[in-house]
């Protein structure tokens, strides 16, 4: 399709697209077993386990052991947890609340038709993809989200 050509092009990856296309996108029973393991992880724990000592926990728990390689991978996949496993539920709640205020700050509040025109871009780029895929501390297009809001 149109999307996985542009992607292509652009040289990123299509496995979301991919996936998006095939019907398959929220039936990955690995992703199950992963999400199920994060959500148990976050009850364990509610203050949260730190940036970083997630992906040696999800590893562990999806891999049956540790290296500093196949941890990279292992994360929750999903802004949301990621807050809530890395900063706890009270701190990952705030930085959440954040973000939502931040953007009805800037759709609903701000006159500036040009500016919301950009944010709506950003989300696009930078806060949607984080819902399925990637870890927010690496994805350049929502930190220029943050800079803007």
């Amino acid at each position: 399709m149109l999307l996985r050509q542009i992607f292509v092009e652009l040289g990123l990856s299509t496995r979301v697209v991919d996936a998006l296309l095939e019907h398959r996108l929220l039936l990955d029973a690995t992703r199950k077993k992963q999400y199920l393991y994060v959500l148990e992880l976050i009850k364990q724990n509610p203050f949260g386990y730190g940036v970083g000592y997630d992906r040696i926990l999800i590893c562990q728990y999806m891999e049956g052991l540790y290296s500093a390689e196949l941890a990279y991978g292992w994360y929750s996949h999903n802004i949301i947890l990621d807050l809530f496993l890395n900063f706890g539920l009270i701190g990952g709640g705030a930085i959440f609340c954040g973000l939502v205020y931040l953007f009805i700050k800037n759709i609903f509040v701000s006159k500036d038709s040009d500016k919301k025109r950009v944010v709506f871009i950003f989300i696009a780029l930078g806060f949607i993809p984080l819902l399925v895929s990637g870890y927010f501390l690496e994805n350049t297009f929502f930190m220029f989200l943050l800079g803007l809001m």
